[in-house]
């Protein structure tokens, strides 16, 4: 099972997934995260649940965008519709 989490920081949006596990099947774990458009796509590798916030983002075990990067992908409604994939390594 997976948990996927947005939190602002500092005017900077923190994306991360969690697999609610152990440390090394998180760890066999990727994420992709796009938008719909194919305007932004990134990967990263998916977290353990038990590892602290702060712990993940300063491992870099999150994608980080500013605020005002992503305001450029709003629809006109100002949703930001992404599609997500997770897979294993």
């Amino acid at each position: 099972m997976f948990q996927q989490q947005f939190e602002i920081l500092d005017n900077t949006v923190h994306y991360k997934i969690k697999y609610i596990g152990t440390e090394e099947r998180a760890s066999q774990s990727k994420f992709q995260l796009g938008k719909i458009s194919d305007k932004i796509s990134v990967y990263n590798t998916v977290s353990c649940y038990s590892l602290d916030v702060q712990e993940v983002y300063s491992t870099g075990k999150c994608v980080k965008f500013y605020c005002d990067t992503i305001e450029r992908f709003l629809d006109e409604k100002n949703n930001l519709k992404i599609s997500f994939e997770i897979s294993i390594v």
